[in-house]
């Protein structure tokens, strides 16, 4: 997860990876009273809804949210 630029109003998180069965998942996390509240969005690898050029996109988002991942989350 990255931590995202209006954490100075609220104090959300960016996250997106690839489930067990190929597809991408893309997360926008609220950190509230030390809750977490996922609202995350599934894109199919193998059919679905998404045009071509937005399952790449999504898959290139994964790939560089998991190289800079921050921890502790």
């Amino acid at each position: 997860m990255i931590l995202t630029d209006d954490c100075d109003i609220d104090e959300t998180y960016l996250d997106a990876y690839f489930g067990g069965n190929g597809d991408i998942y893309i997360q926008v996390w609220e950190l509230k009273n030390g809750l977490k509240y996922p609202h995350t969005v599934r894109i199919s690898t193998s059919g679905g809804n998404f045009p071509t050029e937005i399952k790449i996109a999504a898959a290139e988002l994964a790939r560089a949210i998991n190289d800079n991942k921050e921890d502790g989350l």
